[in-house]
């Protein structure tokens, strides 16, 4: 799939969260990059959202991606600060 005369370098933010931006070479075919990480046997394909041609593009997919993920985080914190445990709240199963 990688043939050596498409190859091009992108961003890729789709792990930006748990590994951070990788700077790879790969193939774009059907608006899908290819790229294979070291150390994998095969390749690796992400969505046009998920890589970028610049730096910056890069960095503001990440940033989003981290504030939306924040914000989920804080609602579910909110949730479970919320939950109160009192005898009236036990459920009993016979």
């Amino acid at each position: 799939m990688l043939e050596q005369a498409n190859i091009v370098s992108r961003y890729v933010t789709r792990y930006c969260l748990t590994q951070g931006i990788l700077f790879v070479e790969g193939v774009i075919d059907g608006g899908y990059f290819y790229y294979k990480p070291r150390g994998h046997i095969c390749n690796v394909s992400c969505f046009k959202s998920q890589y970028h041609e610049t730096m910056e593009a890069a960095i503001a997919h990440a940033e989003t991606m981290r504030n939306k993920q924040v914000k989920a985080l804080e609602r579910k914190i909110a949730a479970l600060q919320a939950m109160t445990f009192t005898p009236a709240a036990i459920i009993r199963i016979k």
